[in-house]
C-alpha cells in the first residue's frame, strides 16, 4: 500500500496538494512550515480520530481533533487522498474530519467501497483493512514522530510480541489449533449466541442469548407496566394539569415573541429608511461631464502597442538574419556555378537518371573485385610464366617422359634379346665349330649387351633432364603439378567469364540510365556516380539559396508589418483625439486620458449601483412611503405594549436600537426572519399541547383494557433466567478451552527474537560504523548489544542517545518487515516489490554524527526500494544527500509560515 497524492482542504495551517513517490519522498521546510502537521495528516487518513481523541479533556484542554481544525476559517476541515492498495487498485479516500466521516471510492470505476472501512460508531478501520495493522501497531512501528526514536512501548508491545511470535511458522498458528479454536468460536456464536469480539464475550446481536435477554427485558417491561398501570393512570391525570400550566406559559411566550418581532420590524424599517437616504445621496454624486473612450479602444490600443513592439523587435531580428544570409548566399552561388561546370564536364549530355545508382555502384564494385581476382589468380612470373603456359609446358614434359619411358623399355628388351641371341649363337658355334667360335660369339653378345645398357643410361639421363626442366623430382610429382596447373587454369577461365559477364551487365545498366559515353565500363560507372553526386550537391545548394531568399523576403515582410503596426496605432490614437507624430508621446497622452476615463467610469458605476440598490431596497417607492411604514409599525408595537405590558418590548427595543447602530441591514432582516420562525414554532407548539390534552383521556381507557397477568410473566422470567445461566456456563467453558489451546499453540511456536537478532546483525555494523555487530531482542522488544571491548551484553539504554536512536531505528525497520510477512505483504508476479505499510519518519537523524548519518541515509534509501517511505527533514544537507543517493527521490518543499500583516509592517519598520 502507498500514498499517491493528498489534497488537503484544511488541516491545521496545512492546505494544498502533495504528491508522493512510490519509494522515497522527503518533506522539508523551515520551522512551523507544517511538516509535523502533514505527518499527522497521513496517519489520520488511515485511522482517523478515536472517540476519546474527539472529546475535550476534563481540564478544558483542546482535544487532538479540535487542535487540528483549519487555521483559515474559510477552509473545510477535510482532505482527499489517492491511495494504491496491495493489489494495485487505486482508492479515492474523501475525509470530512468535521463530521469524522470517510468515503472510499474505486478511483477508476467510481464504485463506493465505504462500507468495508467503517467500524463501530464513527470509528474508521481503513488502515486495518489496507495494512493488516492496528492503530497502535502502526503508530509504534511505522509512524515515527519527531524526535521519537524509542523502542515500542505501552499496550502495543504485547500485541506486537504475539503477532511476531506467530510468524515463525508461515505467519499463522498451527492448523489443528486454529481449526479447533474456530469450531469453538463458531459453536459459541451459532449455538449460544455469544459475541466473541466483545471483551467480556457478551450476547451477539440477533443470537440466541440476545433474543432471550430481549425477551427478558420485554417481559420485565410488561410486568413493570402491569404493576404500575394504575400509577400511570394517576400520572396521566397529573399530566393533564401540567399541560394546562404549560399552555398558559406558552401562550405568554407567544405574545413575548410577537412583541419582540414587532420591535425588530420597527428597527428594520428605521435601518432601511436610513440606508435609502444614504443611497440617494450617493446616486446624486455623479460626474457632470465624464470623460469616456470608445468601447474597446483601450484594449485595442494596448494590443496595438504590444504588436508594434513585437513587430519592431521582429524587424530588427529579421534584418540581422537577412544580413548574415546574404553573405552566405554569395558563397553558395559561387559554389553552385563551380559544381554546374563540373557536372557539364563529367556529363556533357545532361544529368543522368539516379534510378540506377545503387545497381551501378554494386556492379562497379563487382567488376573491380573480379579484376582483382583474375589478377591474383594468374600473376606473371619470370620462372613459370602464366598459368596457361605452365600447364602447356607440364603437358609437353609429361608426353616427352612417356616417349622416353617407351624408348627405355624398347632398349631394355633389345639388349636382352641381343644377349640371348649372342649366347645362343655362341653355344651353337661352340658345339659345331669349336671353342674359338664360341668365344667370338660371346664377345659379340657382350658387345650387344653393352650397347643396350648404354642406350638405357642415355634414356634415364634424358628423363632426369626433362624432370629438371619441369621443376619436379619425379614423374608422380609431375602429374600432381599438372593437375594443380590445370585446376588453376580452369578457375582463371571461370573468373574471366564472370568478369566479362559483369562488364556487359554494367555497360547495359549505364546505357539504360543515360551514363556518359566511353569505351571502358568501369570508367563510365565512376563518371556516372560522380555526376549524380554533383547533381545532388547542386540541388542542395539551390535549396539553401531558396532559404536565403526566403529570409530576405521575411525581412521585407517584417518591415512592412512594422509600418502597418505604426499606422494602425496612430489611427487608434486618433479616435481618442490624439494626433501627435511622436508615437511614444501620444501613447503617454493616451494613458493619461484612459486613467481619467477610468476614474469617471468608476464614479458613474458607483452612482448607478447606488441607484439600482436604492430601487431594489424601496421597490420603486418614494422615501415617504418608507417613513409611513415605519410609523405604522411603531403604532402597532405601542398597541401591543399597552395590552401585554412593556417588559419584553423594552428589552427588544433596546436590542433593536443597538442593532440599528452596530449591525447591517441584512443582519436585521435575518433576525426578523429568525424571530418570525420562532413565533410560528411556538404557535404550533401551543396547538400541539391542545391536541395532546384531548388524547390523554383516550390513552387512559386503552391502558386499562390491555393489562397482562403478572403471575404468568414472573414464571416466564424464571425460565429465561435458568436458560441464560446455562448459556453463561457453556460460554465460560468455551472461553477457558480457547485460552488453553492458544497458550499451548504459543508455546509450540519458536521465539521471534532470533529473526529480529538476525535482521539487526545484518544492518547494525554498517549503521553504527562497525562498532556493534551483535544485538539481542527481548520479549518486551528491548534491545541489548555486545560491547566490543569486553564482550559483555549491555542494554541499549546504557549507550549514548545517538547510538540508541540508530539501534531502535534498525529495530523498527526489522519489525516492519516481519509484520509485512504476517499481513501478506507479497506482490504480483512481475511487479516491483513493495512493503505493505509505508513508513512515516519525522526527522529520525537528529542525534546522528556525520559518519553514521551517511550510513543511516543509505539504509533509508535501501529500505525505500522495498516500501514507500515519507521522511520529514529540516536539514537541507540531509535532503541533498538523499537526492544524491536516490535519483528517483521526490522532494516536497513546504513554504515558511506567513506573518500577520501588522507583524510584517513592524518588521519592515525595524529593518528600515
Amino acid at each position: 500500500m502507498r500514498f499517491i497524492a493528498v489534497e488537503c482542504e484544511g488541516f491545521g495551517r496545512l492546505h494544498g496538494r502533495f504528491e508522493f513517490a512510490p519509494g522515497l519522498t522527503v518533506v522539508t521546510g523551515p520551522n512551523e512550515a507544517g511538516k509535523s502537521t502533514l505527518h499527522e495528516l497521513l496517519y489520520r487518513l488511515l485511522y482517523g480520530f478515536q472517540a476519546q481523541e474527539r472529546r475535550r479533556g476534563k481540564d478544558g484542554r483542546l482535544s487532538p481533533w479540535e487542535a487540528r481544525r483549519p487555521w483559515d476559517a474559510g477552509c473545510r476541515y477535510g482532505a482527499v487522498a489517492l491511495i494504491a492498495d496491495r493489489a494495485g487498485r487505486e482508492l479515492r479516500v474523501e475525509w470530512d474530519f468535521e463530521k469524522h466521516r470517510v468515503r472510499v471510492l474505486d478511483a477508476r470505476t467510481g464504485t463506493d467501497l465505504s462500507k468495508h472501512f467503517r467500524g463501530k460508531g464513527r470509528d474508521v478501520v481503513l488502515g486495518n483493512f489496507l495494512l493488516g495493522l492496528g492503530r497502535e501497531e502502526f503508530r509504534q512501528v511505522c509512524c515515527l514522530a519527531q524526535g521519537d526514536v524509542d523502542p515500542p512501548s505501552g499496550a502495543a508491545v504485547k500485541e506486537l510480541g504475539e503477532r511476531l511470535r506467530a510468524l515463525v511458522e508461515s505467519g499463522s498458528e498451527s492448523g489443528s489449533v486454529a481449526a479447533a479454536v474456530e469450531r469453538l468460536e463458531r459453536a459459541a456464536r451459532e449455538r449460544l449466541g455469544v459475541d466473541r469480539r466483545s471483551r467480556d464475550w457478551g450476547p451477539l446481536s440477533g443470537g440466541r442469548w440476545d433474543r432471550l435477554l430481549a425477551r427478558e427485558r420485554q417481559v420485565l417491561a410488561e410486568l413493570e407496566r402491569a404493576e404500575t398501570e394504575r400509577a400511570a393512570v394517576a400520572a396521566l391525570v397529573l399530566d393533564l394539569a401540567e399541560l394546562d400550566q404549560r399552555r398558559e406559559r406558552l401562550a405568554a411566550s407567544v405574545e413575548d415573541e410577537r412583541q419582540r418581532h414587532l420591535a425588530l420590524r420597527v428597527a428594520q424599517a428605521s435601518a432601511r429608511l436610513d440606508r435609502a437616504r444614504a443611497l440617494a445621496e450617493r446616486a446624486a454624486a455623479r460626474p457632470e461631464r465624464p470623460v469616456a473612450l470608445p468601447s474597446g479602444l483601450t484594449e485595442r490600443v494596448a494590443r496595438l502597442v504590444a504588436e508594434l513592439e513585437n513587430a519592431e523587435r521582429a524587424h530588427q531580428e529579421s534584418e540581422e538574419r537577412a544580413r548574415r544570409e546574404r553573405e552566405r548566399g554569395s558563397l553558395l552561388e559561387t559554389e553552385l556555378d563551380q559544381r554546374q561546370r563540373e557536372l557539364a564536364a563529367v556529363a556533357p549530355d545532361g544529368e543522368p537518371s539516379a534510378a540506377g545508382r545503387k545497381r551501378v555502384a554494386e556492379l562497379a564494385a563487382r567488376v573491380e573485385a573480379r579484376r582483382r581476382e583474375v589478377a591474383e589468380a594468374d600473376p606473371a612470373s619470370a620462372a613459370g610464366g602464366t598459368a596457361r603456359a605452365r600447364a602447356e609446358r607440364l603437358r609437353a614434359a609429361r608426353e616427352h617422359l612417356r616417349d622416353l619411358e617407351r624408348s627405355a623399355q624398347i632398349a631394355a628388351r633389345g639388349a636382352l634379346f641381343a644377349i640371348l641371341a649372342a649366347l645362343g649363337s655362341g653355344l651353337a658355334l661352340a658345339v659345331a665349330v669349336g671353342t674359338a667360335a664360341a668365344i667370338a660369339g660371346a664377345l659379340v653378345a657382350g658387345a650387344a649387351a653393352a650397347l643396350a645398357l648404354r642406350r638405357r643410361a642415355q634414356v634415364r639421363r634424358a628423363i632426369a633432364r626433362t624432370l629438371g626442366e619441369a621443376g619436379v623430382a619425379s614423374p608422380a610429382l609431375l602429374e600432381d603439378e599438372l593437375v594443380a596447373a590445370e585446376a588453376e587454369l580452369a578457375a582463371r577461365e571461370r573468373s574471366e567469364q564472370l568478369l566479362a559477364s559483369d562488364e556487359q551487365e554494367l555497360a547495359r545498366c549505364l546505357d539504360e540510365h543515360g551514363a556518359p559515353a566511353g569505351p571502358e565500363p568501369l570508367a563510365r560507372a565512376h563518371a556516372y556516380l560522380r555526376a549524380l553526386e554533383l547533381a545532388e550537391r547542386i540541388a542542395a545548394l539551390r535549396a539553401e539559396l531558396a532559404r536565403v531568399h526566403e529570409v530576405t523576403a521575411a525581412a521585407e515582410r517584417a518591415s512592412t508589418r512594422c509600418e502597418q503596426a505604426r499606422s494602425a496605432l496612430a489611427a487608434a490614437l486618433a479616435e481618442a483625439g490624439i494626433a501627435d507624430r511622436d508615437l511614444r508621446a501620444a501613447i503617454r497622452r493616451f494613458d493619461e486620458v484612459r486613467e481619467q476615463a477610468e476614474r469617471d467610469a468608476r464614479a458613474v458605476e458607483l452612482a448607478e449601483r447606488a441607484g439600482a440598490e436604492l430601487r431594489a431596497l424601496t421597490a420603486g417607492r418614494p422615501l415617504a412611503d418608507l417613513e409611513r411604514e415605519r410609523a405604522a409599525l411603531a403604532r402597532e408595537l405601542d398597541e401591543h405594549v399597552a395590552r401585554w405590558g412593556a417588559r419584553v418590548a423594552e428589552a427588544a427595543q433596546a436590542t433593536a436600537r443597538n442593532a440599528h447602530r452596530a449591525e447591517a441591514l441584512a443582519d436585521l432582516e435575518r433576525r426578523v426572519d429568525e424571530v418570525a420562525r420562532r413565533l410560528a414554532q411556538r404557535e404550533a407548539q401551543l396547538a400541539e399541547l391542545e391536541r395532546r390534552r384531548h388524547g390523554l383521556e383516550r390513552e387512559i381507557e386503552a391502558r386499562e383494557r390491555q393489562l397482562p397477568d403478572p403471575a404468568d410473566l414472573r414464571a416466564e422470567l424464571a425460565a429465561i433466567a435458568e436458560e441464560c445461566r446455562t448459556i453463561e456456563l457453556r460460554r465460560d467453558a468455551i472461553r477457558l478451552a480457547i485460552v488453553e489451546l492458544r497458550t499451548a499453540a504459543a508455546q509450540a511456536h519458536r521465539e521471534f527474537a532470533p529473526r529480529l537478532n538476525e535482521a539487526l546483525a545484518r544492518v547494525l555494523p554498517r549503521i553504527t560504523g562497525g562498532r556493534y555487530r551483535r544485538a539481542f531482542v527481548a520479549e518486551d522488544l528491548a534491545v541489548a548489544v555486545e560491547a566490543p571491548e569486553t564482550g559483555a551484553v549491555v542494554s541499549a539504554e546504557q549507550l549514548s542517545r545517538g547510538t540508541r536512536d540508530q539501534i531502535y531505528l534498525v529495530e523498527r525497520l526489522a519489525i516492519a518487515r516481519l509484520l509485512d510477512e504476517q499481513a501478506g505483504g507479497g506482490v504480483a508476479r512481475g511487479a516491483q516489490p513493495r512493503g505493505r505499510a509505508p513508513l512515516l519518519l519525522d526527522d529520525p537523524f537528529d542525534r546522528f554524527d556525520a559518519l553514521r548519518l551517511a550510513a543511516g541515509l543509505e539504509q533509508i534509501v535501501a529500505e525505500a526500494r522495498e516500501r514507500q517511505i515519507v521522511l520529514f527533514a529540516e536539514e537541507r544537507s540531509h535532503v541533498d544527500a538523499l537526492c544524491r543517493l536516490d535519483p528517483g527521490c521526490r522532494v516536497i518543499e513546504l513554504p515558511a509560515p506567513e506573518l500577520p500583516g501588522r507583524q510584517r509592517a513592524e518588521e519592515g519598520e525595524e529593518a528600515g
